[in-house]
């Protein structure tokens, strides 16, 4: 990194780093989110695709991160088991009674194609979420119902995109109850995000720059409990693909039976580790007070920590307004460290070796 070149309360320095200008998109994130419901919610999809026993998403990336979201968020409610798969194979168990979406903003990743094809294989209901590419040319192939929502989103940030989808997918299928009221609070929710954090806000007043200023030359570990441990995830692939920074993340109450024992090494752990509790007024009772036992400790160790209270009243608000949280932070981030946000030279890397 060069002479840092960015000033953010100064957006008018940012585009020095910002090549394809990302703040205009993460600030479409509600347009995103509602053309996407308009589009989707009342997904016409054959009766046969209700009578299921499992829901499988195939995809990587932003695409398995909307999968691992809708888990969390129909967690409560689904009477059957809901599977991200992320790699080549789908579990063995996948057959005639599952419904398969294969989500990929471009349509052409390798592994989702893979196990999509090995899923068709098995006699699945299957479903295609996309843009285009080879997937949609697989819906006509195999005649899937093929669900797409608005181009115009970066790949890097289409997940709010194709998690809408999925929810409509679910709803569809009846894994998912009525959401039109939920759905109308996350936009409106993701608005005043929106206002929140937008890059005119000053630091001091704007906690999406003030969280990542708390990052700076750490290693974030992001933590979540119940619904939000996929949020918690979306937080760690964030950093990683804005901020090209290392992070990790961990959910509650398993923190405590292993995070929090590894916090006596390495010696200046202290210097190097910052923490994010993503709470949620959904969570259980007793994760509640591994909150405070997770804090306690953190304090022992001397280790920095920041707590976010996610905002709604429904369970979807809340997670799509922590993963609008997560775009910002780590769009500043980005901006701190001097790298461009959308910048992905170690996955063309990987692309171009696997071609």
């Amino acid at each position: 990194m060069g002479e840092q070149r960015v000033e953010l309360d100064m957006p008018e320095t940012y585009g020095a780093v910002d090549s394809q200008g990302m703040a205009g998109h993460l600030a479409a994130m509600p347009e995103q989110v509602r053309e996407a419901w308009q589009r989707t919610r009342y997904v016409d999809l054959p009766d046969k695709h209700a009578d299921i026993f499992s829901f499988i998403v195939i995809g990587n990336g932003g695409a398995a991160l909307a999968g691992e979201m809708l888990r969390g968020f129909v967690a409560h409610t689904a009477q059957i088991p809901l599977v991200v798969v992320r790699g080549y194979d789908v579990p063995a168990f996948v057959g005639p009674d599952s419904i398969a979406i294969a989500v990929s903003h471009s349509g052409n990743t390798q592994e989702t194609i893979a196990a999509f094809e090995e899923a068709i294989d098995r006699g699945v209901k299957p479903v295609i979420i996309t843009t285009g590419g080879t997937l949609e040319e697989l819906a006509t192939t195999h005649r899937a119902p093929l669900v797409s929502y608005t181009a115009e989103a970066m790949p890097r940030d289409a997940l709010a995109s194709m998690f809408t989808a999925l929810v409509a997918i679910a709803h569809a299928v009846h894994v998912v109850g009525d959401v039109a009221a939920d759905m109308d609070e996350a936009i409106t929710i993701l608005e005043a995000a929106r206002d929140a954090f937008a890059p005119t806000i000053p630091e001091r007043q704007n906690p999406a720059k003030e969280m990542a200023r708390a990052l700076v030359g750490k290693i974030p570990a992001i933590y979540g409990g119940t619904m939000l441990a996929s949020v918690a995830r979306v937080w760690k692939a964030k950093l990683n693909g804005y901020a090209k920074t290392t992070a990790i993340y961990d959910l509650l109450p398993e923190v405590n039976h292993t995070s929090t024992v590894g916090y006596a090494f390495p010696a200046h752990l202290a210097d190097h580790l910052a923490v994010v509790q993503l709470r949620s007024s959904y969570d259980h009772p007793r994760v509640r007070a591994h909150w405070q036992v997770t804090t306690d400790l953190l304090d022992r160790r001397g280790i920095p920590y920041s707590i976010v209270e996610t905002k709604g009243r429904s369970r979807l608000a809340q997670m799509l307004w922590a993963a609008a949280f997560a775009d910002w932070t780590a769009y500043y981030l980005a901006l701190i460290n001097d790298v461009d946000p959308t910048a992905e030279d170690a996955i063309a890397y990987m692309k171009h070796h696997l071609a």
